[in-house]
Parts: C-alpha cells; sequence; structure tokens
C-alpha cells in the first residue's frame, strides 16, 4: 500500500481532525522522494506549529467545558506520525538515494523510463454530428483511466486533439509526440447498441501490439473503457495494482442519459467564457436529476460555480458556498476522484486558505500523479501560497507532460515579471499565446501584461481579440475601459467600463469608472459610482472579513469621497497584511498605498511607494505616470524626477 496506494484522507474517518493535520500527513506518506520531509527538524517545526495552533483553537462547548479532543488526540497522532516518518526518512537517506539530472525532479526521471501513450481521438461513425460528443468523451475517459495507471505516461487530450478528425500517419504522430504508442479506434452507437474498435500500434515501427472490437449494449459503455485500459497495460506488461484495478473498473454512473449530458456540460465549461459557463450548469443539473448518485456531476457543476467566480463571470459569493456544499456531497458518494481535490483546491484558494489549498492539490497529484493537469493546479496554489519555487517546479513538470499546454507561461509570466524580469514575462506571455491563439483568456492575460508594462498598443489589441472571441463576456470589454482610461479616452472609458451591467462588476471595475467620470468634470456621478463601490466591499467584507483587498478597496473609497483625511493607521494594518502574502500581491499592495496617500496630498510617503514599485520594475513608468489616482502628483517635481529617473 505504501507503494502504491493513495491513503484515504483523516476526514473520511473522523470530522474535527486538528487543521493542517492532513497536509503533514500527506506529506510523510509522499511517494515522490523529493517532496517529502527532507529532514527530521522540518516534520519536528511543522508538528510544533500544528501543535500551537490546535491549543490557540480550543472550542468552549454550551455546556461550558472544554472541547479537548483535537488537541490531545492531535497530539498523540501527530507523535506516532513522527516516528513513522522519520524512521521513514532515515531509511530513505541509507537505501533509496537516487542520482538525478541537474534541474530534473524524481518524478519526470521516472517518467522518461515508462512505456508512453497517446491515444487519439475515437472516429465518430454513428453517422451524426451530434455523436461527435460521444466519442470526444469516451476518448477522454480512456485517457483518465490509463492516466490513474501509474506504470504508464499516458499524452493528455490537448494533445493528441490537434490530430481529432485527421488523416495522419502513425510514426508521424509518435515521434512529434515523442511517444512509444498510440491507440487508435472508432466508436458507433445505434439506439442502445454501441460498436467499439480499438487498436495499440507501435509508432515507430507501426506493428499492431493489441487490436479488438467490442459489440456490447450501451449500458456496457464504461466496461469497454476499462477492458481497453486493462488490455493496454496488460500489452505494455505493465501489472495493475488493486488500487488501480478499483479505480479503472469504477462505474460512475448506471443513467447513460446523465453520462452524456456531462460530458456535454464539460466540454462547455472548458471553454472559460460567460455564456458557456452558463449553459454547462444547465447540463449539470440535469445529468444530477437523472442520477441523484453521480458524484461527477456534482464536481462538474461545482467546479461550475467556483469558474463563475474565479473568471469574474459573477461576483456574487453565494456560488462558492454552493460549490462547497456539491464538492461535500459528492465526496460522501466517491471520495475517489482526483476531480474532487480539484474541486477543494479551488474552493480553498478562492476562499484564501492557501495551505488547505496545497493539501488538496497534494492529494489531486498523489492520485494522479502522471497528470499535466493536476500538477499544474497544485503549482496554482503553491503561487498563491508564497512557495515560488515550489510552483516554478510543478509548472515545469507540467509542462514536461504536456509541452504544448499555455496555462503555465502565463502565470511563469507573472513570477517573472513580479521578479523584476519584464523582458522573460513578455517571452513566456508570448508562448502562451502561439499556444493558445484563440484563447480568450490567454489573450486577457497577455492584455493585462502588457498594460502593466507600458505598452498600451499591444494591450488593446489582445484586449480587441479577446472580446472578438468571446463577445458576451463582458470581463474583455470592461477591461478594455482600463485601458481607455489610462490613455484619457474618456468617453470610450465610460462606455466600455459600463458594459455588462447584470453582471459581476468587481471592485476594480467600479474604481476606475468614478475616476473616468471624475477626470471628465462629472463629480457628481464620480461620488455616486464611488459610493456604489463602498456598498459593495462593505457588504463583501461582512461576509469574509479576512479579505486584504476589499479592505484596500474599502480605504480606496473612503479616501476617493473625501472621508479619509489621515489613513497611516489603516495602511500600516493593511501592508503588514500585505507583507506576509506573495511578492505580487505585495507590489500591488505597494501601489495601492502610495495612491491612497496621493489622494490625500501625503506626497511624500506616496513618492516613497511609488519608488518602491517603479524599483521593482513590475510595473512601467508609462502605466504610473498615467495612473489615475496620481494626477496630483503630477504637479510635484519630484514625481517627474522620480519618473524620469526610472525611464
Amino acid at each position: 500500500s505504501i507503494l502504491h496506494d493513495t491513503p484515504e484522507p483523516l476526514a473520511r474517518y473522523k470530522a474535527d481532525i486538528p487543521s493542517g493535520l492532513q497536509e503533514v500527513i500527506d506529506k510523510v506518506l509522499d511517494k515522490d522522494l523529493e517532496t517529502r520531509y527532507q529532514t527530521a527538524s522540518g516534520l519536528v517545526a511543522d508538528l510544533k506549529r500544528l501543535i500551537a495552533l490546535t491549543q490557540s483553537s480550543i472550542a468552549v462547548v454550551p455546556s461550558g467545558g472544554l472541547k479537548r479532543w483535537p488537541l490531545w488526540a492531535g497530539i498523540g497522532v501527530v507523535a506516532v506520525m513522527a516516528v513513522v516518518a522519520l524512521y521513514s526518512i532515515w531509511t530513505t537517506k541509507e537505501t533509496a538515494v537516487v542520482s538525478t539530472p541537474a534541474g530534473k525532479s524524481l518524478l519526470l526521471t521516472r517518467l522518461s523510463e515508462l512505456p508512453s501513450v497517446a491515444v487519439l481521438y475515437l472516429e465518430n461513425l454513428s453517422g451524426s454530428s451530434d455523436e461527435d460528443f460521444f466519442a470526444a468523451g469516451m476518448t477522454e475517459d480512456i485517457i483518465m483511466d490509463l492516466s490513474n495507471i501509474r506504470g504508464l505516461r499516458v499524452l493528455s487530450r490537448q494533445d493528441v486533439m490537434q490530430y481529432r478528425g485527421k488523416q495522419t500517419n502513425i510514426k508521424t504522430i509518435g515521434e512529434a509526440l515523442n511517444v512509444d504508442y498510440v491507440m487508435e479506434g472508432s466508436v458507433r452507437r445505434a439506439g442502445d447498441k454501441l460498436r467499439v474498435t480499438a487498436q495499440l500500434i507501435k509508432a515507430a515501427d507501426g506493428f499492431h501490439v493489441w487490436a479488438e472490437r467490442f459489440d456490447r449494449d450501451m449500458q456496457d459503455v464504461f466496461a469497454v473503457q476499462a477492458e481497453i485500459a486493462r488490455s493496454i497495460a496488460g500489452a505494455l506488461a505493465v501489472k495493475l495494482t488493486p488500487r488501480e484495478k478499483q479505480v479503472v473498473e469504477q462505474v460512475p454512473t448506471s443513467n447513460i442519459a446523465a453520462y452524456d449530458l456531462y460530458l456535454k456540460g464539460h466540454q462547455l465549461w472548458d471553454e472559460r467564457s460567460k455564456e458557456d459557463n452558463a449553459e454547462a450548469e444547465k447540463l449539470f443539473r440535469r445529468a444530477i436529476a437523472l442520477d441523484e448518485n453521480y458524484a461527477l456531476a456534482y464536481i462538474g457543476l461545482a467546479g461550475n460555480f467556483l469558474q463563475r467566480v474565479d473568471w469574474g463571470f459573477d461576483d456574487d459569493r453565494k456560488w462558492v458556498a454552493e460549490a462547497k456544499i456539491l464538492l461535500d456531497r459528492a465526496a460522501a458518494i466517491d471520495s475517489t476522484p482526483a476531480e474532487l481535490y480539484v474541486g477543494l483546491r479551488t474552493y480553498y484558494g478562492l476562499t484564501s486558505n492557501f495551505s488547505q489549498a496545497v493539501a488538496a492539490g497534494r492529494r489531486a497529484v498523489a492520485i494522479r500523479p502522471h497528470d499535466f493537469f493536476t500538477h499544474y493546479m497544485l503549482a496554482v496554489s503553491l503561487y498563491h501560497d508564497n512557495r515560488w519555487e515550489e510552483a516554478e517546479e510543478d509548472y515545469r513538470i507540467a509542462l514536461d507532460l504536456k509541452p504544448n499546454y499555455a496555462e503555465p507561461y502565463r502565470w511563469l509570466a507573472v513570477m517573472a515579471r513580479f521578479s523584476g524580469n519584464p523582458e522573460e514575462a513578455e517571452r513566456h506571455i508570448l508562448k502562451a499565446v502561439e499556444l493558445a491563439p484563440d484563447a480568450a483568456h490567454i489573450l486577457n492575460a497577455a492584455q493585462w501584461l502588457y498594460f502593466e508594462l507600458g505598452d498600451f498598443e499591444k494591450s488593446k489589441w489582445c484586449a480587441s481579440e479577446a472580446i472578438r472571441l468571446k463577445p458576451k463576456t463582458p470581463n474583455y470589454v470592461r477591461d478594455l475601459g482600463v485601458i481607455e482610461l489610462f490613455e484619457r479616452n474618456l468617453t470610450q472609458a465610460i462606455a466600455h467600463l459600463k458594459t455588462g451591467a447584470g453582471g459581476a462588476k468587481p471592485a476594480y471595475i467600479y474604481y476606475y469608472l468614478g475616476w473616468a467620470y471624475r477626470l471628465s468634470g462629472d463629480h457628481l456621478r464620480a461620488d455616486e459610482t464611488f459610493r456604489n463601490l463602498l456598498r459593495q466591499v462593505t457588504a463583501k467584507l461582512q461576509t469574509d472579513s479576512t479579505d486584504i483587498w476589499n479592505g484596500y478597496w474599502l480605504l480606496m473609497a473612503k479616501t476617493a469621497l473625501g472621508e479619509v483625511t489621515d489613513p497611516v493607521q489603516q495602511l500600516k494594518h493593511l501592508y503588514e497584511e500585505v507583507s506576509n502574502r506573495n511578492l505580487a500581491d505585495q507590489i500591488s499592495g505597494w501601489l495601492r498605498i502610495a495612491e491612497i496617500y496621493a489622494i490625500v496630498g501625503d506626497y511624500d510617503r506616496a513618492l516613497e511607494y511609488v519608488r518602491m514599485v517603479l524599483d521593482s520594475r513590475a510595473y512601467s513608468v508609462k502605466y504610473i505616470a498615467a495612473y489615475p489616482a496620481f494626477e496630483g502628483l503630477k504637479s510635484d517635481s519630484r514625481f517627474q524626477a522620480l519618473l524620469e529617473k526610472y525611464e
């Protein structure tokens, strides 16, 4: 079990365990040597921190007594785990020293030794294009089943997407994707009958390693997928562990209509636009209505709600709360899917519980260690938890597993930019756009990077392309309005910033719209807009008082309205808070502090923070010079001298 199985989460057996214990145990039991504790002192430090946190959170129960179980039981469990972990560390150091190439993780070294497989999209022979989604969904399920087998390296669906519907030589595909074997086949669905053909081909010489035809009832679709996965593993002499066999043979739903709806919903969710998100919700709900025990459908609907907030389609936090209810429901049905922990990772990230997000991300990686997406999602959590070196490692692993994956490049661009290397940041974002030229959200990321680095022309082009690709997603139009504001095209800025009424209106939109009105001389509408911002963030802070950025927006709204004249104490608290965050949050926080001081006329302090921001190279001189809140600073010769110094 230690070698092959993923431990069940503690919460499955007992709910009131000390917070953080799961992450410690996951790290102790991690199958990758490099991500386990490397020293006893590292484990001891985490145990001391955990015990201290537990002692400080003893709850008073209604009877007046102390609820001490989490503390004492936690210490007992942790003590046992410490002994096990120390033995693991000692034996690892003595018997499992592995030499790896510089800059490469042990995981990647092992992956290179595994047989690699690319599963091409099954050809739809049903005679109707409406069945394309079924053929695609079945292909993706086979890929997922094979990905759960540790003895294989399986390429993602995105890797093989480029060959969908095309006739291409197997050897050419093998060379292009750098794989040993290619699986191809077809599917025909007629009523309740199903025919699937599949063949595994050695890429180097074109010889068939295995081939089979399945004529079954539709109800047997999952059995067919499992048999294909087992057959491929067997043909490549890969023995499935009991756990892997159980996962591969698991039937997610007995309702084929629900399965169809889930596949369609997942495809729409993956488009990451407001219009597709709305349609995906309907499909996931219909799938649940047909099978109330379909765990993946609950996870899909939860992911849909989380995406709605995460991507700015809707800023109502009720979606986050409802997503957690759905994820808990899914976990009660089936706690094994990696998708469950990917969803929990996103939930914890949106509620600023970054260490728990990392723990959930590690669970997903432990279940599916060869999946680029689980490593990518873990890297995002590590980024937010201010563990950038670890984040970069997992981004690199994701790219090794899927070289043409655009997403890691946009995050690498952010880290490079805030680390003071804008040139490298541009290289990364250009690579992301090159790999996904039709992805509106990637273009939106490029828009913001170019905008804050001062290339307004390129930024506007990216914004226009994103709007062209997804015209019903208001985020991109509003973001174009921000660029127009900085260029002082105030009429266009106001029009674009107001676009999307009825959808999400994040705080920055109200704030910049208020400045657009103020700079255009419409002070009445400016104050009204700042009042709207104040009401919005006040309401949000009532439900989540820990959100540091809403604390900033609250102070900025009050400052813009003239209700704060001496913000020193408030900013001292916010500065201390932001100092504990990652580098991107810190530098962004300095900029917020600078503009608040500038608005109240404290130019000495404002210039101090402007200097810190410019020194980071995360924001350009052109961007800072055009910043609306710095309009009053322009009359100060020191501001002009500072801009010239960093030009």
